[in-house]
């Protein structure tokens, strides 16, 4: 288990932080954190006063580059997280000790980074080195051989490569996060244990499997999406669909656009969003331009090809996400699943 960044903000604008959340993972058998290793301990920060916990490493580091504090910018700072100087990384502590982390996970990972920022130690260095090991299966649900069809050397991976890999991890955790109601924390309170279990539960699973088996709960983690969180996860999860134009407009997703899983999910995704704008439509009186949408999104679908699960996967969702729409929409719509499923099947 990995994380960076905040979980959001509740409805007041406080921040939902991590630390009751990893609190809580740590407990549990069975999930490798960082936070439990003897590094992490030794390096340990204290983000509110802003210094180490450690006293005898906050001494050297004082002794070292004087006593100018341990704020963000400060060349103690900079020695523990790194920094970034003309779109180079020079790696900090934390990048040390992350980086061989990573580079030990087997099996599943789980990364909460719904809010993460692809410059902090996650994406730029812990993702970089899950891509680059083997016994990695899945990144939040997100198969890694998968991901990796969206570089072109896996031994020399790009800073754009590895930032578009980073964006659909962080959309999957997004809609990981809102579907096991995290985003609904007080961050006064102590979390609730069966929120955690949800959480470790979905992230935990195969994307596909997931949207398959939680087809409700998935479409109304999404539909919880607002803002610029709504507008990241169709873009990289969604298929990159846009219908406000007028006219529908697929996103390029290079060679895995449509290969095994990821193209799975986004297809699907792409399915939800439509729908989504469909829904929209109606609400605003205008059942014609409804059913355009659905129908752009079957011709927009219509060139591309995918593995023959694909029309299973498109069929099942349907039966949830097409709920909620009137009948003469409802029926373009389906014709739409079942022009794009016959296509694809």
């Amino acid at each position: 288990m990995l994380y960076s960044g905040i979980i959001g903000t509740d409805t007041s604008g406080n921040v939902i932080q991590n630390k009751e959340l990893i609190k809580n993972i740590k407990a549990k058998n069975g999930f490798r954190v960082l936070d439990n290793t003897p590094a992490f301990d030794f390096l340990d920060f204290d983000e509110e006063k802003m210094q180490p916990r450690n006293g005898a490493l906050k001494n050297a580091l004082i002794s070292i580059f004087g006593d100018t504090g341990f704020d963000r910018g400060m060349p103690a700072n900079n020695f523990l997280f790194g920094e970034w100087k003309n779109g180079i990384r020079s790696p900090g502590a934390f990048d040390i000790i992350s980086n061989n982390f990573a580079a030990g996970a087997k099996g599943d990972v789980i990364a909460i980074i719904p809010k993460a920022n692809p410059g902090q130690v996650f994406g730029a260095t812990e993702l970089k080195a899950l891509l680059e090991n083997g016994n990695v299966t899945s990144i939040n649900g997100l198969p890694r051989n998968a991901l990796l069809e969206l570089v072109k050397d896996a031994s020399n991976i790009t800073p754009d490569e590895l930032t578009n890999v980073f964006n659909k991890v962080k959309a999957a955790s997004a809609i990981q996060i809102r579907a096991a109601g995290l985003h609904l924390l007080n961050p006064k309170s102590p979390i609730d244990p069966r929120a955690v279990n949800k959480y470790l539960d979905y992230a935990g699973m195969d994307m596909v499997a997931f949207i398959k088996e939680y087809r409700k709960i998935a479409i109304d983690a999404i539909d919880s999406l607002d803002g610029e969180d709504l507008k990241f996860v169709q873009k990289h999860l969604g298929m990159g669909t846009e219908f406000s134009s007028g006219k529908y407009k697929t996103g390029k997703f290079d060679k895995a656009k449509h290969i095994g899983k990821l193209g799975l999910i986004t297809l699907g995704l792409g399915l939800v969003f439509a729908v989504r704008e469909a829904k929209a439509a109606e609400a605003a009186g205008d059942h014609e331009r409804a059913k355009d949408i659905m129908a752009e999104w079957a011709v927009g679908e219509a060139g591309s090809s995918a593995a023959g699960a694909a029309a299973t996967f498109l069929t099942t969702l349907a039966g949830t996400v097409l709920l909620g729409l009137s009948g003469p929409v409802a029926a373009v719509a389906g014709v739409a699943v079942g022009i794009v499923a016959g296509i694809y099947s």
